[in-house]
């Protein structure tokens, strides 16, 4: 987990604190293939989310401003994940990532500053989720 947040740039303080809901949700031998933080475009942009892709799961975690506390947002297999879809926006600033769980649909901003963070979150999404064709 520590190179995949250290190539998103994610500060060891606050991996820190999201570590412990991590653990909690995932098996010690799962392959962590990306963290990063995110933001969801429902909720104020400033709140800020981390979000933990390995093998088998998808683990989205915040921390309350107000008590400090750490909460999982969204913990799924990735084979309960339904209508998963992701895009660059048209600045390649950033990649919007959606998916389905249950009957609730979730949204995540993650902005990157760099190209090749950019290219790896994409490249990652594309190796654990099948392409969902645009029909027009």
């Amino acid at each position: 987990m520590l190179p995949a947040a250290a190539e998103s740039g994610i500060r060891s303080i606050v991996l820190t604190m999201h570590m412990p809901a991590f653990r909690r949700c995932i098996d010690h031998d799962d392959t962590v293939f990306l963290v990063t933080g995110c933001q969801r475009p429902e909720v104020s942009l400033t709140r800020e989310y981390l979000l933990l892709l390995t093998r088998q799961r998808l683990v989205v975690t915040r921390q309350s401003r107000l008590t400090g506390r750490v909460q999982v947002h969204l913990d799924a297999p990735l084979s309960d994940l339904d209508d998963v879809v992701w895009r660059t926006n048209e600045r390649g600033s950033a990649v919007e990532f959606a998916v389905t769980t249950g009957d609730t649909r979730h949204r995540f901003f993650i902005n990157r500053g760099r190209s090749r963070q950019l290219w790896r979150v994409n490249a990652q999404f594309s190796g654990l989720f099948a392409p969902v064709p645009i029909t027009v």
